[in-house]
C-alpha cells in the first residue's frame, strides 16, 4: 500500500498507558527471572501504537522507563506545539523528518518510543479513512503463522521435558527455550528427543555468547532450528 495516498491527521489528543503484563509462568534466562512484562502504549486520537522497549536497559539502553519518559519529555510535546496547537495535519511518513529536524539525536537514542508514536499515528491514518491494517500488505498468505512457546532455564531436566511436552499437547507448534552458557548442550539434547519432529525448537541466549563461542554456537544449532 501507498502510504503517502492516506490523509493526515491533527493528533488533537495524545495519551500514554502503562500497562503491567503477568506471564502465565516466570522465565529464567540469561539476563535474570521475568515474572511481568511493563508496556507502554501510546494513544493518538482513535490509533495506538506500542513500544517494544524492555523493562532491562541492558538490550539497547532504552527500556520502557526511558522509553516513557522520552515519550512525555520530547515526542508529546513537541507534537502539542507544532501540530494540536496550531490544528495542522500530520503523516506517520513525515514524523521522523520532524523529530530529527527538533530533536537530531533523538531518533538514535529512543527508536522503539519513535516506532511507538509512529504507529500509533499511522493507526490513527487508517481509521480516520476506514482502511483496515491487514489492507496495508500485498503478499499473498502462505499458511497459518506457528504459535509459540517459551520456557525459561528454571527447574530440572525432567521439568523442562514436561513443560515442553504439555506445551504441544496445547497446540504450540514452536518452542522456544531459553539458554546460557553451561546450560545449553543437556537441555536443548531433552528438550528435542522429547518433541515431535514437527515442532520447531528455538533455542535463546539473549545474546550471552561471543565471537570465541562460534562453534559451540553451531554444534547447539545442529540441534535446534534456530539460535538467537
Amino acid at each position: 500500500m501507498d502510504f503517502s495516498r492516506l490523509a493526515p491527521v491533527v493528533p488533537t489528543s495524545l495519551r500514554l498507558h502503562r500497562v503491567s503484563l503477568r506471564l502465565t509462568s516466570p522465565v529464567q534466562a540469561a539476563h535474570g527471572l521475568h515474572a511481568e512484562r511493563n508496556v507502554v502504549l501510546v494513544e493518538l486520537n482513535e490509533g495506538w501504537g506500542e513500544c517494544g522497549a524492555p523493562d532491562n536497559p541492558a538490550y539497547s539502553g532504552e527500556s520502557a522507563d526511558v522509553a516513557y519518559e522520552a515519550l512525555t519529555d520530547v515526542f508529546f510535546p513537541l507534537l502539542h506545539s507544532q501540530f494540536t496547537t496550531r490544528e495542522i495535519p500530520l503523516s506517520a511518513l513525515d514524523l521522523r523528518a520532524l523529530i530529527g529536524e527538533h530533536h537530531p539525536d533523538a531518533l538514535v537514542r529512543f527508536p522503539m518510543a519513535v516506532a511507538a508514536l509512529e504507529m500509533a499515528l499511522l493507526d490513527a491514518q487508517l481509521r480516520a479513512d476506514n482502511i483496515d491494517f491487514t489492507q496495508c500488505f500485498t503478499t499473498r498468505a502462505t499458511g497459518d503463522a506457528l504459535a509459540g512457546a517459551t520456557l525459561g532455564n528454571t527447574g530440572s531436566l525432567d521439568e523442562l521435558t514436561l513443560s515442553a511436552a504439555v506445551a504441544v499437547r496445547e497446540g504450540y507448534g514452536r518452542i522456544k527455550m531459553k539458554i546460557a552458557p553451561n546450560y545449553d548442550l543437556e537441555p536443548i539434547r531433552a528438550v528435542r528427543s522429547a518433541l515431535p519432529d514437527h515442532v520447531m525448537l528455538v533455542a535463546d541466549a539473549n545474546g550471552s555468547y561471543g565471537a570465541d563461542d562460534i562453534a559451540h554456537v553451531a554444534a547447539l544449532h545442529r540441534m535446534c532450528a534456530v539460535v538467537e
